[in-house]
């Protein structure tokens, strides 16, 4: 079945929040904050007797959003490929 198509406005505005999932964390860990990152992983939806509101409600949010989207975890929320973003970025900038 064909996907219906994310407004292109919507696209970037989620791509250039994607940053932000680094910046978070780190920044509440810098004042002393230290927050259960785990609750915020929609993978322990998988585990539906030991997830908690939060993975859940951020797993069903993300199958909404893969209506739009493929991936929409992926592309826009997940700090991991943010983090190897960052990391593969400054590898291009040292290599010239």
């Amino acid at each position: 079945t064909p996907r219906r198509v994310i407004p292109p406005g919507w696209h970037v505005l989620l791509n250039h929040l994607r940053p932000f999932t680094i910046i978070i964390p780190v920044f509440l860990l810098l004042l002393g904050i230290h927050p259960d990152l785990s609750a915020w992983e929609p993978f322990l939806a998988f585990a539906l007797s030991a997830a908690p509101l939060t993975s859940m409600v951020l797993a069903l949010l993300m199958l909404l959003l893969s209506l739009f989207t493929k991936r929409p975890w992926c592309r826009y929320f997940c700090p991991t490929g943010q983090l190897l973003n960052l990391l593969r970025w400054n590898t291009r900038n040292t290599k010239r």
